[in-house]
């Protein structure tokens, strides 16, 4: 295969890895402000986004590490061996840099999809403590359980057998 053709298949697969990415992130977006306004629903649609957008990125990252192959037989190198920043360094100044640009913009993108991960993993933290909390206040407002009474009432005492209202 041609060097100019398998870098150019490369390019194209991390376009498609940058795009996915960045959708990656809106969604992470969203689900911050669903968890933030306590929308299930949204949530639930974005969980499934999510999973969607990590199949296709699965693909995509094994098409990269096939689009590598060529090209580390060019170099004389091991596929798993040649990274992209790797590949930079080897190729002409107007090539290096469009592929630089695109490395840099991924590693941005996954910095930044990181980051919102681990804040919206602290908003449903602190969410679930605030459930928590509400339930052990609830624990707290009327401790006793109530009993069943056959009149249909409820009552928090045991009736040993009396009427507990006037209607039999």
């Amino acid at each position: 295969m041609d060097l100019i053709i398998a870098v150019d298949s490369l390019m194209k697969t991390l376009e498609e890895l940058s795009r996915s990415c960045q959708q990656l992130n809106e969604v992470a977006e969203k689900e911050s402000a669903a968890i933030l306004a306590n929308d299930v629903t949204a949530l639930d649609i974005c969980q499934r986004e999510r999973e969607v957008l990590m199949t296709r990125i699965q693909t995509i990252e094994r098409s990269r590490q096939e689009a590598m192959i060529p090209l580390a037989t060019v170099f004389g190198e091991k596929p798993a061996d040649l990274t992209v920043s790797g590949l930079v360094h080897r190729l002409d100044s107007g090539v290096s840099q469009r592929l630089s640009s695109l490395a840099d913009r991924l590693k941005r993108l996954m910095r930044t999809i990181s980051g919102r991960q681990k804040t919206n993993h602290i908003l449903i933290a602190h969410r679930l403590d605030m459930i928590q909390d509400t339930l052990n206040l609830l624990g707290r407002v009327n401790p006793s359980k109530g009993s069943y009474e056959p009149t249909g009432m409820i009552s928090t005492e045991p009736s040993r057998g009396r009427i507990v209202s006037g209607n039999v």
